[in-house]
Protein backbone atom coordinates (compact mmCIF):
# COMPACT_ATOMS: atom_id res chain seq x y z
CA UNK A 1 0.00 0.00 0.00
CA UNK A 2 2.63 2.53 0.61
CA UNK A 3 4.66 1.73 -2.38
CA UNK A 4 1.16 2.59 -4.31
CA UNK A 5 1.06 5.95 -2.35
CA UNK A 6 4.19 7.04 -3.12
CA UNK A 7 3.84 5.69 -6.73
CA UNK A 8 0.97 7.63 -6.96
CA UNK A 9 2.76 10.81 -5.41
CA UNK A 10 5.18 10.63 -7.95
CA UNK A 11 3.37 10.46 -10.85
CA UNK A 12 0.65 13.82 -9.39
CA UNK A 13 4.32 15.90 -8.58
CA UNK A 14 5.44 14.81 -12.00
CA UNK A 15 2.65 16.38 -13.92
CA UNK A 16 1.84 19.35 -11.69
CA UNK A 17 3.05 22.13 -13.76
CA UNK A 18 6.34 24.28 -13.13
CA UNK A 19 4.59 27.78 -12.12
CA UNK A 20 5.87 28.70 -9.07
CA UNK A 21 9.32 30.31 -8.88
CA UNK A 22 11.55 27.77 -7.15
CA UNK A 23 15.07 28.95 -5.36
CA UNK A 24 17.16 28.62 -8.60
CA UNK A 25 14.68 30.75 -10.15
CA UNK A 26 14.74 34.15 -8.06
CA UNK A 27 17.50 36.44 -8.82
CA UNK A 28 19.76 38.22 -6.62
CA UNK A 29 19.01 42.06 -5.58
CA UNK A 30 22.09 42.71 -6.88
CA UNK A 31 21.42 42.13 -10.48
CA UNK A 32 17.64 43.34 -10.04
CA UNK A 33 19.16 46.53 -8.67
CA UNK A 34 21.87 46.93 -11.26
CA UNK A 35 19.19 46.62 -14.22
CA UNK A 36 16.88 48.83 -12.52
CA UNK A 37 19.57 51.42 -12.65
CA UNK A 38 20.55 50.71 -16.30
CA UNK A 39 16.95 51.35 -17.60
CA UNK A 40 16.52 54.39 -15.02
CA UNK A 41 19.68 56.11 -16.40
CA UNK A 42 18.37 55.61 -20.19
CA UNK A 43 14.95 56.52 -19.18
CA UNK A 44 15.70 59.99 -17.37
CA UNK A 45 17.74 60.96 -20.01
CA UNK A 46 15.07 60.28 -22.73
CA UNK A 47 12.52 62.28 -20.70
CA UNK A 48 15.04 65.06 -19.73
CA UNK A 49 15.25 65.47 -23.52
CA UNK A 50 11.25 65.54 -23.94
CA UNK A 51 10.63 62.33 -25.21
CA UNK A 52 7.68 60.37 -23.67
CA UNK A 53 6.92 57.10 -26.48
CA UNK A 54 6.50 54.02 -26.93
CA UNK A 55 10.12 53.35 -25.85
CA UNK A 56 9.86 55.19 -22.74
CA UNK A 57 6.92 53.61 -21.34
CA UNK A 58 8.17 50.12 -21.74
CA UNK A 59 11.11 51.42 -19.71
CA UNK A 60 8.87 52.43 -17.12
CA UNK A 61 6.39 49.49 -17.32
CA UNK A 62 9.87 47.51 -17.26
CA UNK A 63 11.32 50.03 -13.94
CA UNK A 64 7.77 49.28 -12.43
CA UNK A 65 8.02 45.53 -12.65
CA UNK A 66 11.66 45.69 -11.43
CA UNK A 67 10.70 47.54 -8.07
CA UNK A 68 7.92 45.05 -7.68
CA UNK A 69 10.27 42.32 -8.06
CA UNK A 70 12.68 43.95 -5.40
CA UNK A 71 10.05 44.35 -2.69
CA UNK A 72 11.15 40.46 -2.51
CA UNK A 73 14.45 40.15 -2.25
CA UNK A 74 15.79 41.82 0.69
CA UNK A 75 18.98 43.22 1.38
CA UNK A 76 21.37 41.57 3.60
CA UNK A 77 20.25 43.41 6.95
CA UNK A 78 22.81 41.35 8.91
CA UNK A 79 24.33 45.13 10.33
CA UNK A 80 21.13 45.61 11.16
CA UNK A 81 20.61 45.74 15.28
CA UNK A 82 17.08 44.98 14.93
CA UNK A 83 16.15 43.45 11.41
CA UNK A 84 12.58 43.69 11.67
CA UNK A 85 12.36 47.47 11.48
CA UNK A 86 15.10 47.75 9.09
CA UNK A 87 12.99 45.13 6.86
CA UNK A 88 10.39 47.40 7.55
CA UNK A 89 11.77 50.67 6.05
CA UNK A 90 13.14 48.90 3.06
CA UNK A 91 9.68 47.64 2.33
CA UNK A 92 8.36 50.75 2.62
CA UNK A 93 10.84 52.83 0.68
CA UNK A 94 9.95 49.91 -1.81
CA UNK A 95 6.50 50.65 -1.55
CA UNK A 96 6.94 54.81 -2.42
CA UNK A 97 9.59 54.04 -5.21
CA UNK A 98 6.68 51.86 -6.34
CA UNK A 99 4.07 54.65 -6.10
CA UNK A 100 6.29 57.25 -7.86
CA UNK A 101 7.57 54.78 -10.83
CA UNK A 102 3.55 54.18 -11.31
CA UNK A 103 3.03 58.13 -11.11
CA UNK A 104 6.28 58.19 -14.12
CA UNK A 105 4.63 55.58 -16.38
CA UNK A 106 0.93 57.54 -15.96
CA UNK A 107 3.08 60.75 -17.07
CA UNK A 108 4.29 59.29 -20.06
CA UNK A 109 1.19 57.45 -21.15
CA UNK A 110 -0.40 60.95 -21.07
CA UNK A 111 3.10 62.17 -23.20
CA UNK A 112 3.39 64.73 -19.94
CA UNK A 113 7.57 65.22 -19.86
CA UNK A 114 7.59 67.19 -17.02
CA UNK A 115 5.29 65.45 -14.95
CA UNK A 116 7.31 62.46 -15.69
CA UNK A 117 10.61 64.19 -15.44
CA UNK A 118 9.49 65.35 -11.48
CA UNK A 119 8.42 61.53 -11.07
CA UNK A 120 11.74 60.52 -12.10
CA UNK A 121 13.14 63.20 -9.68
CA UNK A 122 11.71 62.16 -6.80
CA UNK A 123 12.54 58.33 -7.61
CA UNK A 124 16.10 59.22 -7.64
CA UNK A 125 15.74 60.82 -4.49
CA UNK A 126 14.44 57.18 -3.21
CA UNK A 127 16.92 55.04 -4.55
CA UNK A 128 19.39 58.08 -3.31
CA UNK A 129 18.08 57.21 0.40
CA UNK A 130 17.31 53.37 -0.15
CA UNK A 131 21.64 52.83 -1.43
CA UNK A 132 22.52 55.28 1.29
CA UNK A 133 20.87 53.34 4.04
CA UNK A 134 21.04 49.91 2.91
CA UNK A 135 24.17 50.27 1.59
CA UNK A 136 23.35 48.88 -2.34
Amino acid sequence: MKHLMLACLLAFVSFVPKTSIGAEDVRELKVVMEEMGNIFKALGKSVAQGKVGATELASARQLVKLVEESATLLPDLSSFPDRAVATQRYLDLNKQLLVVMKDAEAAISRADASAALDALEAAKELRTIGHDEFKL
